[in-house]
């Protein structure tokens, strides 16, 4: 198993979007057969932790939920959009925002680790100013 760093951004340690080759999905992750649009995968012994899989302009990425934030969202059809994980109805509904509790008006959501970490604790609610003051470039982290 090999991990590649893609991206714009040679120095940064946070990532957008993570891709697990098929063969490692496979091999290593037992895949959750719930009749939900997107595949997901658990690991056995590894916690509570759902590998939901996307589409974002045909190419294929994880994102990694808590698996009773996982069981409120499986239903739904979630895309990739600007390196986010989104569902499309009216207007775009991104993920992390659903998932992050204590959102108010004028608050966004921060990723405290990289974007397709959309487990509880790693999201938390911020000001646009706080927002700003902790922005990160990401770039593709890809696991083959």
């Amino acid at each position: 198993m090999r991990i590649l760093k893609q991206g714009r951004n040679q120095r940064q340690s946070k990532f957008s979007r993570l891709r697990i080759d098929p063969s490692i999905l496979n091999q290593k992750f037992v895949k959750l057969d719930n009749g939900a649009p997107n595949e997901a995968y658990i690991i056995k012994g590894y916690g509570n932790v759902v590998f939901m899989c996307y589409q974002e302009n045909g190419e294929n990425f994880i994102t990694i939920l808590d698996k009773d934030d996982y069981e409120d969202i499986k239903d739904s059809l979630w895309e990739g959009f600007n390196e986010y994980v989104v569902k499309k109805e009216d207007h775009k509904v991104y993920l992390h925002r659903v998932l992050c509790r204590g959102v108010i008006t004028n608050m966004i959501v921060h990723h405290r680790g990289s974007r397709f970490d959309n487990r509880a604790n790693m999201l938390e609610p911020v000001t646009p100013k706080e927002h700003d003051r902790r922005r990160t470039y990401f770039d593709d982290l890809v696991i083959l």
